[in-house]
């Protein structure tokens, strides 16, 4: 028996907050304990200029997005009552050409020189409905480009899934002992039999408990999300108050000592590293109609929802990049390490209790936060995936079956794959390029392609989506994606 859009099912009786909650756990995730590193690495100016452009460009790109998905409100409202949508080439876009040649009103309407049906709504805005990414991508620009942007969704998804079973299972056998004692897979380099397979039990417990998350779906683990959502927070304030409290008492984090950090102020070569890790961090568009499904009054909640979530990570991100390089001497790649041996100043080995409770607090919290994060970013992707067969402007019905094998067919591969993969080092920068690259040029086509479709002005219009700025935002994003990639390779090439 098979249930009528069963993944689309609209609830939307969630208050804005909980909208945010779920945002603010998709987006503040691994990526947020490199950047403090990618700071260092560039220096701490270029880190403020980094952090500055990627919430200026992520902006922009949300309203461009919002009116983009408001005007495929329209061209449903359209479909649903017989006309038929042809998607657009992009070299069209160059060409003076009518809607005329891509919306054809159904045959048993018959008016004169009207493209439209009077009792169409025609007024583009947010609606309970979902339109996911790659299928707004299959509507406006056709089967090529759905599925070429449901390839690079796939590779960053998979990617960031995978390390985030590598962050769990590691980050726990170096921490909790098992079978007589714990274990860091990253010193032991032939990774010996009992190491690996305490990183396995541990990757076993994490499989289990994410792909049961991934399964019964957000609204059913609310208050779990909004428990990590919080802890997320308070993890971050621990960071940057340690941080604060060494610096301005001039101690070291870890040893006694006077506080030696002296952070570079530029260093133009590594902002290849710096610039891709906060995007990864930063950029959440490609989530906001899976997280803000559930919520009330969407047309003010999203915008309400992506507004304050953008200032909320920036000003974190922001925190956490500027201070940790001014406490730490060398800033780990992954920040949590800083605070494997916090003392706040005192001998190592005369610890306070309290410092050993901030250490395995930092420690050990973002390792399981990552168990929140899993399962919305599995869930998004397998609905984008969905989205090409079942969505909205699809036929088709999905059953029960069918919906859980999706969602396992993402859960699972990062979980084999991590199984035998440990050193993602360079995971935040390739995803974070390939996210900017995908977002960066696709949301402003979506921009292009609607205005053409529909001409009636949308609530969330502004200079930032007009054809001028949004062939401007493709170009640009296409520029930065090679000058970060040459001078990733530079650093490959150098280090």
């Amino acid at each position: 028996m098979k249930d009528e859009k069963l993944v689309w099912n609209e609830n939307s009786n969630q208050h804005w907050l909980i909208g945010y909650a779920i945002t603010i756990n998709s987006v503040i995730g691994a990526g947020l304990l490199s950047i403090p590193w990618g700071y260092y690495e560039a220096g701490w100016s270029l880190g403020i200029f980094s952090q500055i452009l990627s919430s200026a460009i992520c902006a922009v790109l949300i309203f461009q997005l919002l009116q983009a998905i408001s005007r495929t409100e329209v061209l449903w409202n359209m479909k649903a009552n017989g006309y038929t949508i042809n998607p657009m080439s992009i070299s069209s876009l160059f060409r003076n050409q009518s809607r005329d040649d891509y919306l054809f009103k159904p045959e048993k309407i018959d008016t004169e020189n009207n493209s439209f049906i009077e009792d169409i709504d025609m007024e583009p805005k947010l609606n309970d409905r979902k339109f996911d990414l790659c299928e707004m991508t299959q509507v406006l620009l056709g089967n090529f480009h759905a599925k070429l942007f449901m390839g690079i969704l796939l590779v960053q998804c998979i990617a960031i899934l995978t390390g985030y079973c590598t962050i769990f299972a590691s980050s726990s056998a170096s921490i909790i002992p098992l079978w007589g004692g714990t274990c860091n897979i990253y010193d032991d380099s032939d990774l010996n039999e009992s190491c690996r397979f305490k990183y396995w039990a541990f990757l076993a417990i994490f499989a289990c408990c994410v792909i049961f998350l991934t399964i019964i779906g957000i609204v059913e683990q609310l208050a779990f999300q909004i428990t990590m959502c919080a802890v997320r927070i308070l993890v971050i304030v621990t960071i940057v108050g340690t941080s604060i409290y060494a610096i301005a008492s001039d101690t070291k984090l870890d040893d006694t000592g006077s506080n030696d950090a002296d952070p570079d102020i530029v260093n133009p070569w590594r902002l290849g590293l710096c610039f891709p890790i906060i995007v990864m961090a930063l950029f959440f568009h490609n989530t906001i109609p899976t997280t803000t499904q559930h919520v009330r009054d969407k047309p003010k909640s999203i915008p309400l929802i992506a507004w304050t979530v953008l200032i909320t990570t920036s000003l974190f991100y922001l925190s956490i990049g500027l201070i940790v390089p001014f406490a730490a001497d060398e800033v780990e790649k992954m920040v949590s390490l800083n605070w494997t041996d916090y003392s706040a100043g005192e001998d190592p080995d005369k610890r306070s209790w309290w410092a050993y409770v901030i250490s395995y607090f930092v420690l050990l919290l973002p390792a399981f936060d990552v168990m929140s994060i899993f399962p919305i970013i599995a869930i998004n992707c397998s609905d984008n995936l969905m989205s090409l067969k079942y969505g909205h402007f699809g036929d088709e019905e999905i059953s029960k079956k069918h919906w859980v094998l999706y969602r396992l067919a993402v859960a699972i591969p990062p979980i084999l794959i991590a199984l035998f993969v440990y050193d993602l080092s360079y995971i935040s920068e390739i995803t974070g390029s390939l996210m900017f690259l995908s977002l960066g040029v696709y949301i402003p086509l979506f921009c292009l392609v609607t205005k053409r479709l529909v001409d009636r002005p949308s609530p969330y219009d502004g200079w930032f989506s007009s054809d001028r700025s949004a062939w401007a935002m493709i170009l640009f994003t296409l520029y930065l994606f090679i000058a970060i990639w040459v001078l990733i390779l530079i650093y490959v090439i150098t280090e």
